[in-house]
């Protein structure tokens, strides 16, 4: 396993060339952020015990450039509590992205690749996220064949929305191939758009987890064998390894989960022609420390 972790592909902020949108501007009088600069000191980093782990889910097999992400997550895993945590950020939360105008949380990517997205985060939620996994929806694909699929629970609207051809046709309990989990993880057209398919996309990591941290241990080169060419992070083998082993020693693997923002402090509205949630930072920020520190 540490051989195949190795392999992984590494890189860095000072490793990432921005790259133009024509639907990001910078903002009038503001210089581009440079990527290798030290974010500032926040006022409350992580606290000790507590990993915060940045998780983007992209579509870059399908195009070259790079493009926005799709599904942005704070994976957190509480060493002191013994608890893991999963908080997805709404990707068109209106926000201020250094070096630009306001815009959506998910053009961060698109101009300034996962260390802009970092910046973003932890510049308006006070925290100090440091290392990222970015994966191509690919992989889920991919681990969720080789683990002989996921069970979800899929409503009568879900089944009407979702293509025959993917071979779903009646609701209740069903074992979800790659497929069908990843159609089911990005539908936006049944329920209230985006915050049913962030909790869908909740969903299916939650059972992909419990699947996978049940399953023989010989398993896991071949699984990681399979992702590895659809995932990048800046984490070193040993602290994955690290990481893994504690949460693998977990008594209660249930996943808790969070969305920011929190229901009741946003603000829908229409700027610059783009529908977006108006965010009370100050609120989301607290409630997110307190999910994540319980403080």
């Amino acid at each position: 396993m540490f051989v195949l972790l190795e392999q992984i592909p590494r890189s860095y902020p000072e490793n990432i060339v921005p790259v133009e949108d024509p639907q990001i501007f910078p903002e009038e009088g503001k210089k581009p952020i440079q990527l290798n600069e030290a974010n500032p000191p926040n006022e409350n980093p992580n606290i000790s015990g507590v990993v915060n782990i940045l998780l983007l889910g992209l579509d870059e097999h399908q195009d070259v450039n790079r493009g926005r992400s799709d599904a942005i997550m704070i994976a957190t895993v509480d060493k002191s509590r013994g608890q893991l945590k999963l908080t997805s950020l709404m990707r068109d939360m209106y926000l201020p992205i250094p070096g630009q105008r306001d815009n959506r949380l998910n053009a961060a990517y698109a101009f300034g690749g996962t260390s802009l997205v970092m910046r973003t985060i932890n510049e308006n939620f006070g925290l100090d996220l440091k290392q990222y996994v970015v994966v191509d929806f690919l992989a889920f694909e991919k681990i969720i064949d080789i683990i002989g699929g996921i069970p979800i629970e899929i409503s009568a609207s879900e089944v009407r929305a979702l293509s025959t051809s993917l071979e779903i046709v009646e609701k209740g309990l069903q074992t979800l191939n790659g497929r069908q989990a990843l159609a089911y993880a990005r539908l936006r057209s049944v329920g209230r758009d985006d915050f049913d398919r962030v909790d869908r996309q909740q969903k299916v990591i939650a059972k992909l987890f419990e699947k996978v941290s049940t399953m023989n241990f010989l398993r896991f080169p071949g699984i990681l064998s399979t992702i590895l060419p659809y995932v990048r992070t800046n984490i070193s083998t040993l602290e994955i390894l690290s990481i893994g082993t504690t949460v693998l020693g977990f008594e209660d693997r249930k996943i808790n989960r969070f969305r920011l923002p929190f229901e009741g402090t946003y603000n829908p509205a229409t700027i610059r022609e783009m529908m977006v949630l108006v965010p009370d930072i100050a609120e989301n920020t607290r409630l997110l420390h307190e999910f994540l520190y319980e403080e």
